[in-house]
């Protein structure tokens, strides 16, 4: 009979106590309670991104995000800084009086040790080191830059707690760094986008004044305008222009294409030769000429057009704009100077019989 080898001794199992039990439940516990943080400021942090894409942040705007930054850090504290060239621009407060002007260089002053350190990330702050936040008895301070898409600081956020309130929320974590940092630059894309719209929106009523302002002047010198997309085949003409032909009207208003059918037929060929010309040769960006226009009531009106074509960079025609002259009175006059004329000229023929004789 075979003699049996003898079994590899069995390893020795640690002795697994009541004590080493709870102690692993509380750590699992600790886990799930910071994961179920976390998914909650995510959430929140979300929820004050969708608010800011629908809000133009103006001085109220700004005092609804720094409440929303306690509530997304579960913190007691929030204070934001809307900087422009290193300057403050504006600041709202939760959880604080901000009427002291000191807030105001406060900013900057946290600016400056944050671009000291170079950091974009959120930082823990001594409140200890600073004499009107050691006056508010804060604790728990975290700052972080808001900085653009092309590098420049527009902002700083602030996130804090007070001493008697702290014991009311869970310590400072890295995570509390993590979405401080993600605040604020949800911030200053926010920012960036609302000076966008600044920007824009400032343009546009130049643009409108700048309109105003040539009607006015088109007003003066009698003369019609109008302004023809070749892109959108849209063409705005003036009121001045809607009157010239008989109409009324108190604004401007907007053609399918150019009026080429309002040029009467005798004068429409030549002049459609030279608006080709103007639009399509590489040489040619202005027109002039002396055509009549139909009226609403059949008649015809003598006009002089001047229009300019403005080239992409591709060179080719984008846009056909001018001016239209009401000549009528110039019609009349040199009519009138031509009978003048003929009138001294038949006046004075005896005379020149005379002399002939």
């Amino acid at each position: 009979m075979a003699e049996r080898l003898p079994l590899p001794p069995e390893p020795a199992h640690p002795a697994f106590g009541s004590t080493d039990y709870i102690r692993l439940q509380q750590e699992l516990i600790a886990v799930r309670t910071r994961l179920d943080r976390q998914i909650a400021q995510l959430t929140r942090l979300n929820r004050l991104s969708n608010t800011l894409l629908t809000q133009q942040l103006g001085v109220e705007g700004l005092e609804a995000f720094a409440e929303m930054i306690p509530d997304v850090l579960d913190m007691a504290i929030g204070v934001v800084w809307e900087l422009a060239d290193h300057a403050v621009r504006d600041l709202a407060g939760f959880g604080l009086d901000l009427d002291d002007p000191v807030w105001r260089a406060l900013g900057l002053e946290l600016l400056e040790q944050l671009e000291r350190g170079g950091l974009r990330q959120a930082v823990r702050l001594d409140a200890g080191s600073i004499p009107l936040l050691a006056e508010q008895q804060l604790c728990d301070v975290l700052i972080c830059r808001c900085v653009n898409s092309e590098g420049q600081c527009i902002g700083v956020v602030m996130a804090a707690n007070t001493v008697t309130l702290a014991g009311m929320f869970d310590p400072i974590s890295d995570e509390s760094l993590t979405v401080l940092t993600q605040v604020a630059e949800r911030f200053a894309a926010h920012l960036d986008s609302r000076r966008s719209h600044e920007l824009l929106d400032q343009r546009l009523q130049q643009l409108k004044e700048s309109e105003e302002r040539l009607q006015r002047v088109l007003q003066g010198t009698n003369d019609g305008w109008w302004e023809w997309d070749l892109r959108s085949n849209q063409c705005l003409v003036s009121r001045r222009w809607i009157e010239m032909l008989g109409g009324s009207s108190e604004e401007a208003e907007l053609l399918s294409g150019f009026w080429l059918e309002r040029i009467h037929p005798a004068d429409r060929d030549g002049f459609e030769h030279s608006l080709r010309q103007t639009l399509y040769s590489s040489g040619e960006t202005t027109l002039e000429q002396e055509v009549d226009l139909l009226q609403n009531n059949g008649q015809t009106l003598p006009v002089l057009v001047r229009g300019t074509a403005s080239r992409g960079a591709n060179g080719k025609a984008i846009r056909f704009s001018g001016t239209i002259l009401d000549l009528t009175e110039r019609k009349r006059h040199e009519a009138h100077v031509h009978r003048l004329a003929f009138y001294d000229a038949l006046t004075d023929l005896p005379n020149r019989r005379g002399l002939m004789e």
